[in-house]
């Protein structure tokens, strides 16, 4: 025969504590409202997204200087590796093929610019 051993302290189970135990005592029924209280709506976690959106918002107008930059960079770097990578494959050393690279590229804008100068004072 398995017998359990009733906890000296109360559970929390009314089934299992005695009548004198479940006397109404203030910190009794405060645990219990608090028990029963609930919002149907999650307004902590609404209110930390609308927070959390305004603030990414202003960190990016914040930093948009230094992204729009950064992004321009990737955006020619990806852009261009293909040609340092047949460079390369052409027994190229991979340095001098990029020094060719952003040299054809500064040579491109000042010639283009160079151009349209006309069209600029007009």
């Amino acid at each position: 025969m398995i017998s359990t051993p009733i906890p000296a302290e109360p559970t929390g189970n009314p089934a299992t504590e005695s009548a004198v135990d479940t006397a109404a005592t203030p910190d009794r029924i405060a645990n219990e409202i608090a028990l029963t209280l609930h919002s149907p709506v999650d307004t902590h976690g609404t209110a930390l997204g609308i927070m959390a959106t305004v603030a990414l918002i202003f960190a990016l107008d914040w930093a948009q200087p230094f992204l729009i930059t950064l992004l321009l960079g990737i955006l020619f770097a990806c852009t261009l590796n293909p040609l340092v990578v047949w460079l390369e494959r052409i027994r190229m050393p991979r340095i001098v093929g990029a020094s060719m690279v952003m040299l054809a590229v500064i040579c491109t804008i000042g010639f283009g610019a160079y151009t349209l100068r006309g069209q600029a004072k007009s």
